[in-house]
């Protein structure tokens, strides 16, 4: 019998996780089996050609974790860098909008997407810090 991978890694199970950042916690709901299966789509528009490789990697981290998280408590405020407008206010629930998501710092960013690595393949994590020494 072959075997499914519709079955054995369906892309709507999820996996819930306790995320820790600056003493603080969240709740996080996510879809492990997403992970590497974010499509290539642009994520930023044709003006945006000349931007800066940090603030790619912000959109494509934002893009990603878009695509992998289901539900989080992240609380604002978030506010657009361009023209300091609060796009979420403080104590309200960031919603899982890339355009949103893409204006929260990489030093919550990237520590959420290595979290979810993390739990998602826990052999992983140890190789990264035996390289790392």
């Amino acid at each position: 019998m072959p075997i499914s991978i519709g079955r054995v890694a369906p892309l709507d199970k999820t996996s819930t996780m306790t995320f820790r950042l600056a003493g603080e916690r969240s709740e996080i709901v996510y879809y492990p089996n997403r992970i590497n299966q974010a499509d290539d789509q642009p994520i930023l528009g044709d003006e945006d050609h000349e931007i800066d490789p940090a603030e790619r990697e912000q959109a494509r981290t934002a893009y990603d974790l878009c695509w992998l998280i289901k539900s989080w408590e992240l609380e604002g405020s978030v506010v657009r860098r361009s023209d300091r407008e609060v796009l979420v206010p403080e104590g309200r629930t960031v919603p899982l909008e890339f355009g949103i998501v893409r204006e929260i710092s990489l030093t919550v960013l990237s520590p959420l997407m290595d979290a979810i690595i993390d739990e998602t393949f826990p052999n992983v994590k140890s190789a990264r810090r035996l390289r790392r020494g």
